[in-house]
């Protein structure tokens, strides 16, 4: 007697997990410049820097003489506490802030740091570059050499154009999809630091890219905005497929019986 044999169809379509949301808790930031080329060579100054620990940096260019007429960069990230921004990040605190992402396409704004330029008669920078780690709960994000500073030539003074390096930058921590964007620059008003909970919270002053051609103290602003999750299979699906596989396991045996 022939065997009969019952088998589901192998045609099961996979379908993916829901796009949920996650949220991050960012606990603080490190920078350091680096990167910098100049004409003549070895005109540029940046004091030592370790990208994993340091909270500020600096550089400065000279003209000609390496004397008191060279032009600077310096960057302090930021530095919350609790009475400013309760739960608010800051690098060597146990305080944080969390980033809630509640949809896909939702985007947070970051108050990266303090910058400020100081515009003299040097003139040699060719380029350099703001290289910056963000910590959070899930992991480092490492943003190395994505913000680059050019020099632009003036008679009689310095200037610098800023612009952002492969802007936005794709990231993902356990399968949860982002994308970090450098968005520019918000003027500084006469508060102190420290003294506002709502830094780069809107549209920012001078969008990247942008040139300084005078003394400027500004706020870097940054942004995450969540992409989604990369899709997976769920469990009743990969049971499904399972199944599916152990039909064509039964139709074979049969076919080969018969023969």
């Amino acid at each position: 007697m022939k065997k009969t044999w019952f088998f589901l169809p192998a045609a099961v379509l996979l379908t993916a997990a829901p796009l949920q949301a996650q949220n991050l808790t960012w606990f603080g930031s490190t920078a350091c410049f680096g990167g910098a080329t100049s004409s003549p060579s070895n005109r540029v100054i940046i004091p030592s820097c370790n990208l994993n620990s340091s909270t500020s940096t600096s550089m400065s260019w000279d003209s000609n003489d390496n004397s008191n007429d060279r032009s600077s960069i310096s960057f302090s990230i930021n530095e919350y506490n609790a009475a400013d921004w309760p739960g608010g990040p800051a690098s060597n605190a146990a305080s944080n802030r969390s980033l809630a992402f509640n949809s896909v396409g939702q985007t947070r704004n970051l108050y990266l740091g303090y910058w400020s330029f100081d515009r003299d008669e040097g003139n040699d920078l060719l380029s350099a570059f703001l290289s910056m780690n963000l910590y959070f709960d899930a992991g480092t994000l490492n943003l190395n050499n994505n913000l680059k500073i050019e020099d632009v030539n003036q008679s009689g003074g310095d200037a610098i154009r800023v612009l952002g390096i492969d802007n936005p930058v794709a990231f993902s921590f356990g399968g949860y999809n982002y994308e970090f964007r450098y968005t520019g620059f918000d003027n500084w008003t006469n508060n102190q630091p420290n003294t506002e909970s709502n830094y780069c919270q809107g549209a920012v002053d001078n969008a990247l890219p942008v040139t300084f051609t005078n003394d400027v103290q500004r706020k870097l602003c940054g942004s995450i905005t969540y992409t989604g999750r990369t899709q997976v299979a769920e469990p009743a699906t990969l049971s499904l497929v399972a199944a599916g596989l152990m039909g064509l396991v039964g139709v074979a045996r049969r076919r080969r019986d018969e023969a």
